[in-house]
């Protein structure tokens, strides 16, 4: 499988960790989810627990999410690891199927099918949906060779990959290009192929 943090072709497994910050009278709620790599798995866990623990009791509704969102992350930390784990202890085929079943195809041979149109996605090609911006297939910054659909429309997009793990991609986020994944546009659906 691919890290969808950081495009990295690796074993990964879905995580989601949460953090809260408080202000006194106001307080926000920050999350990250997806499937990820040990190395994000690690580098988003630490992020977002120091910063409950930090900043998270200072708003009286942080004094209650904070612990919740504490212990959220330790399990989901220690499940995720204990997945990676069994992952690598799989016999050598078992890996190399699993990780070939999202290998992506060349670039030059994938498109996006929105309704009637489709679009073949090459390195900077923008597509546009009822006039206005919807996407732009752009590079991964670690690797010019990995390609992903960046959002820059208006709204938020959900995403769902071969895996099966539904995926939000917010406005300015990028998903790697992977044939399967199924895209809800808001109102508009579509599919890479």
């Amino acid at each position: 499988m691919f890290c969808q943090a950081c495009g990295a072709n690796a074993p990964a497994t879905y995580v989601a960790f949460h953090s809260t910050t408080g202000a006194v009278v106001i307080w926000q709620h920050t999350h990250i989810k997806g499937n990820m790599c040990k190395k994000c798995i690690n580098r988003h866990f630490w992020e977002y627990t120091l910063s409950n623990l930090i900043l998270g009791w200072w708003s009286l509704p942080t004094l209650v999410l904070t612990p919740c969102c504490i212990i959220n992350n330790l399990v989901r930390y220690i499940v995720a690891l204990f997945r990676l784990r069994k992952f690598q202890s799989a016999p050598a085929s078992q890996q190399t199927a699993r990780t070939e079943q999202t290998v992506p195809r060349e670039a030059a041979q994938l498109s996006l099918h929105v309704g009637a149109q489709s679009v073949t996605l090459d390195r900077g090609r923008r597509i546009e949906l009822s006039g206005g911006g919807l996407a732009e297939v752009s590079t991964n910054p670690n690797d010019a060779s990995i390609l992903g659909l960046k959002n820059i429309s208006d709204r938020n997009w959900i995403a769902t990959p071969p895996s099966g793990d539904p995926r939000q991609i917010e406005i300015g986020r990028s998903i790697r290009l992977i044939a399967g994944t199924r895209f809800d546009f808001g109102g508009t659906s579509g599919e890479i192929r």
